[in-house]
């Protein structure tokens, strides 16, 4: 278990700089967005698995919905932009033309 917290703790700066690669002129929006939407919808979906699992009297279930989550969610980053390479002009980094 502590394995994993520590596999999804490092991937949370990975995502943060994402969201705000798609959002440059709102990185502490993006920041929040990422961060919130990643916890609120995964809390959520943690508790009904769980809940679902509990109420069968079975916990094994749950390590394969995780397992699919996890999946599902590699499957989906293929959809995601292209980054753009920052661009050092001045004094702060700017986004690249496409």
């Amino acid at each position: 278990a502590r394995l994993s917290c520590q596999i999804l703790g490092i991937s949370l700066p990975v995502l943060i700089s994402r969201g705000q690669e798609l959002m440059p002129d709102s990185q502490r929006i993006a920041s929040s967005i990422t961060m919130g939407v990643s916890w609120g919808v995964g809390g959520g979906v943690v508790s009904i698995i769980l809940v679902a699992c509990q109420s069968a009297g079975q916990f094994e279930p749950a390590f394969t919905a995780f397992a699919v989550a996890t999946l599902a969610s590699s499957v989906l980053c293929f959809w995601l932009p292209e980054a753009k390479v920052a661009e050092v002009t001045g004094e702060r980094p700017v986004l690249a033309g496409p």
